[in-house]
């Protein structure tokens, strides 16, 4: 399976879709000890006309619902307060066993020799002070994604699609960093105790390597209690005195209403060229609405509608997707979902890894796939 920025989004985490299962917990020498994995594997099929010619394709592949992985975290108490550990974290592609997750938003080229490729880091936590996790890992962007993202499944998700906005196009619309994929390197993160159902999480990525052309800042607060999620996030992507800066920010909020679960997402994306006359600024939006309606214990159907909206001209696309996901067993689902994306008479965005439409043409998407969580 090729991977661009968008085919990263099939390795996303998906804990509102399906719940962890808990893993195989032992100890080692007074390490607790957590190994857990995912196996996700589907099959879709998309339809869009390229080169003037209607492309229908099918493929199978990993990470219809959650990414395929194996993963190691381990911890170990030092005091009633403060207790240590680590993950390891690796992505793969269980169609072909290759390993998964290989490129960075901020890398200037995709990386394949990274062994544990979705999370590797160091942490530290106090109960009275909050969490410290320095190394790779998926910090706040991340986070947001997964918990206001109702579907989850990039092989048909709009949400995914209107934020990633089909970035294996070359010179074409780049993707919000606030999207599906974001992973990053060298990175320390903060996570504060909650209080009142507050909590605040922050990160730093920066730019210590030729792969890295920006340093990215995020910052998150978030409200959970009761029925109420909401959160704001902040991010902020710059590099040298002559590159893009990128300002983002988004609001979402979700409420469980016990019958139905609705969610809304709203992101803004402000780009900079300082080294323009007067630095030249563009701005992006992107507006979601998404539902979970429980229709028995073991089956939900997700809705999810999105529109982008460009301050280029006639560069606008709707995407609407629709999923039934369904718990054969603990940790074990079966699922499937349509999409479709209809865009504006300049725009060229696919889903996942539809063809490449050609300009204004819609991309329809269906999937078929099971997942099993240990």
């Amino acid at each position: 399976m090729k991977l661009g920025l968008i085919g990263v989004a099939a390795l996303m985490a998906c804990a509102p879709v399906m719940a962890q299962e808990g893993g195989i917990k032992t100890a080692v020498k007074g390490t607790d000890l957590t190994i857990y994995g995912v196996f996700d594997l589907y099959a879709a099929r998309y339809s869009t006309t390229a080169a003037g010619v209607t492309e229908t394709t099918t493929e199978v592949g990993s990470g219809g619902v959650g990414g395929s992985r194996l993963g190691f975290l381990a911890s170990r108490n030092v005091n009633a307060d403060l207790t240590v550990g680590g993950r390891l974290e690796a992505g793969i592609n269980l169609d072909s066993g290759r390993i998964g997750s290989s490129t960075n938003p901020v890398e200037a080229t995709a990386r394949t020799d990274r062994v544990w490729s979705r999370q590797a880091y160091l942490s530290i936590a106090s109960k009275k002070f909050g969490e410290v996790r320095l190394g790779r890992q998926q910090g706040p962007t991340y986070q947001f994604m997964t918990q206001y993202d109702p579907i989850l499944m990039p092989t048909v998700d709009g949400w995914g699609v209107l934020t990633t906005l089909g970035s294996q196009v070359a010179g074409s619309t780049s993707g919000f960093y606030i999207n599906p994929t974001i992973r990053t390197d060298n990175t320390i993160y903060y996570q504060s105790p909650e209080f009142n159902g507050f909590h605040v999480k922050t990160s730093y990525a920066g730019r210590d390597s030729k792969d890295t052309d920006k340093s990215i800042f995020d910052f998150s607060l978030n409200y959970g209690k009761g029925p109420l999620n909401a959160s704001l996030l902040l991010l902020r992507a710059s590099g040298s005195k002559t590159s893009t800066d990128v300002n983002e920010a988004a609001l979402a909020a979700s409420y469980d209403f016990g019958v139905v679960k609705p969610y809304i997402t709203l992101i803004q994306r402000d780009t900079t060229n300082p080294a323009l006359t007067g630095g030249d600024t563009s701005n992006q939006r992107t507006a979601l609405l998404g539902a979970i309606v429980p229709v028995s214990k073991e089956g939900q159907i997700r809705l999810s509608l999105g529109r982008y909206s460009n301050q280029r001209a006639n560069r606008d696309a709707t995407g609407l997707a629709i999923a039934y996901t369904h718990d054969v067993a603990p940790g074990f689902m079966v699922y499937t979902g349509l999409s479709l994306l209809r865009q504006d008479s300049d725009s060229r965005i696919p889903i996942f890894t539809s063809a490449i439409p050609d300009k204004g043409k819609s991309v329809n998407a269906i999937t078929v796939g099971a997942a099993f969580r240990f």
